[in-house]
């Protein structure tokens, strides 16, 4: 079900949900699919995003920078990387 409800919200245009959410999405989407090249290639883009300054000038990015390091997490966790970087 819970799968379902995250590809009606990709289908589904939000106003209030941002571009970084989506790709956010995407990349959870490709993680749980097991496409670590798909995740790999969408964290840098999400990053993009979650660093830029929002276009409505509100400087609370505390949502997405907590997101993007859940999935970095993700990602090292599918990668099979330690947190110091070895494998």
């Amino acid at each position: 079900m819970l799968l379902e409800a995250r590809t009606i919200a990709l289908l589904v245009p939000c106003p209030l949900q941002r571009l970084s959410d989506r790709i956010l999405v995407a990349f959870n989407q490709a993680c749980d699919q097991g496409e670590r090249e798909v995740a790999r290639a969408l964290l840098p883009i999400a990053e993009d995003l979650v660093r830029r300054t929002p276009a409505d000038g509100s400087p609370d990015r505390r949502r997405g920078d907590q997101a993007f390091e859940a999935a970095k997490e993700r990602l090292r966790l599918l990668l099979g990387i330690e947190p110091d970087g070895t494998r």
